[in-house]
């Protein structure tokens, strides 16, 4: 069968079914995952594997839900950002005690209660306007959302909604994260629950500094022209501050950042004291990232560390509060992206990690060890390793080398979701032990008959990894993929795929 592109970028999809968003239960008992029926590639529903019965259960269908409504315009912008393209349920929740699901489909709020035979699916929010970016409390009493550039929260107990912020509307947001945040910090969110449930840190956003521009967005079917406040290059940025709400009481709190207005907030974080916050903050030439720790009580705050660069800086996502008065913190300042452990008042206690290699992003801190993924083996492979807290080394490697690994972590480090695949084979799903012995094959997605590619496996080229020494002496590694009939053109030009940004 020939390779067209009908067959490329149409349905079904050639990587094969292979289930999206899988996520552990905080409790560590099921897996949960989204995955389109047969009869329609587009919609998304949400699925469960009990571990104990080893049984996969539908439990919400989204045909039963949708209305077709049209999505709002910063929900389109959101869903762009994080590359969703499929309807239906396409994000979802936990509660933090692992008893329910909440997901929002068409701006509207549903929760799925695991435990309730009789009803188990209640809808939270009937309106005209969209909630967007919803959390639970970490007690999971509450949930919190934006809806009308404002925050919002609903006590799951007593189904009552609480508007906490009302200075949102026109250019002004409380809640969400700005542009540039977005597009370009990948932080997708504008407020944070604190550990105890009792108060949340939110962003406000004023673009009225930034300069109006022209978007051009082309369909299938229509073409339109809108203004849209853009950042660009050079010119100003929305104004960012940060605020604190008590969730009772409704009092706000607003931090005096000493900052120079250019400057970026990148990152929020609570201490697990539930009492201090820490915050990135990044210069606008990107050569300094500033880690403080601001106090909630007294609105006061100090520096723990600074991170300069003669190039640049890249944001830290490996931030992690620790129990013990001390935090987790990432840095390149060796070259190479590693952890390091500080007392919360900033005092350097440990290097965790080191080595001519880079550490990508913490999983899972119990009580005796630290998971991380990383590439620690080859940069062609992203792997999960773990360290004993109290004796870092060494590195201990826990999947299996030939493929690369994106892993979901329980948080108590006894199960993880693998999902794997390497350049001759397509994402396959596992549920792991902590050790990387299989508990069960959620999706083997093998390349044989019936799979979506399998008709097209006498046409797929061969390729090959190699690598070239930079001028800096660095080795680049570089893949080279080959027709099926392994010939290139001698002296001549050969046809070449590219893929553009925007393109």
């Amino acid at each position: 069968m020939s390779l067209t592109l009908h067959h490329i970028f149409g349905d079904p999809d050639l990587n094969g079914p292979a289930p999206v968003q899988l996520k552990l239960s905080p409790d560590g008992k099921r897996v949960s995952y989204l995955k389109a029926p047969a009869e329609n590639f587009e919609q998304l529903n949400l699925w469960v594997y009990n571990i104990e019965s080893e049984q996969h259960k539908l439990l919400v269908d989204a045909k039963q839900l949708t209305t077709d409504r049209i999505l709002s315009d910063a929900e389109k912008a959101r869903r762009e950002r994080l590359r969703i393209t499929q309807s239906g349920i396409v994000e979802y929740y936990w509660s933090p005690q692992g008893d329910a699901i909440l997901f929002p489909v068409e701006g509207n709020l549903f929760l799925f209660r695991l435990r309730q035979i009789d009803q188990p699916l209640i809808q939270l929010t009937d309106d005209a306007t969209y909630e967007t970016d919803i959390r639970f409390s970490p007690d999971g009493n509450w949930i919190a959302f934006v809806r009308d550039q404002n925050l919002f929260a609903l006590n799951l107990t007593t189904l009552e909604t609480k508007q906490l912020t009302t200075e949102g509307g026109g250019l002004i947001s409380c809640g969400l994260a700005e542009f540039i945040a977005q597009e370009e910090m990948h932080r997708f969110s504008g407020y944070w629950w604190s550990p105890d449930s009792a108060r949340i840190a939110f962003s406000k956003v004023d673009e009225s500094p930034v300069e109006v521009s022209q978007r051009y967005e082309i369909d299938a079917d229509q073409f339109g022209v809108f203004d849209q406040r853009y950042p660009f290059a050079g010119k100003t940025n929305a104004e960012v501050s940060v605020g604190i709400i008590e969730l009772v009481a409704g009092e706000t709190k607003w931090f005096k950042t000493d900052r120079e207005t250019e400057t970026y907030l990148t990152r929020i974080d609570w201490f697990r004291d539930s009492l201090h916050i820490a915050l990135q903050r990044q210069s606008r030439d990107q050569q300094t990232l500033e880690l403080l720790r601001f106090n909630t009580a007294d609105l006061t705050f100090e520096l723990l560390l600074t991170e300069k660069s003669e190039t640049w800086v890249n944001i830290n996502d490996n931030f992690t509060a620790l129990d013990s008065n001390q935090f987790i913190w990432g840095s390149e300042r060796s070259g190479f992206n590693h952890l390091y452990l500080y007392q919360t008042d900033g005092v350097l206690l440990e290097q965790l990690t080191s080595g001519n290699w880079m550490v990508a992003e913490v999983k899972t801190v119990t009580k005796t060890k630290l998971f991380f993924d990383g590439f620690k083996d080859t940069p062609l492979e992203r792997h999960l390793y773990s360290i004993d807290r109290n004796n870092p080394d060494p590195v201990n490697r826990i999947t299996q080398e030939g493929y690369s690994h994106q892993v979901s972590l329980s948080a108590d480090g006894a199960v993880f979701v693998d999902r794997y695949s390497s350049a001759s084979a397509p994402v396959a799903v596992n549920l792991c032990d902590v050790d990387g012995k299989v508990i069960e094959q959620l999706e083997a997605n093998e390349l044989k008959k019936g799979h979506p590619f399998f008709p097209h496996l006498g046409q797929r080229g061969s390729f090959r990894f190699d690598q070239l020494t930079a001028e800096d002496g660095q080795s680049l590694h570089y893949r080279v993929i080959q027709p099926a009939s392994n010939k290139l053109a001698v002296n001549g030009q050969s046809p070449v795929i590219l893929t553009v940004y925007g393109g």
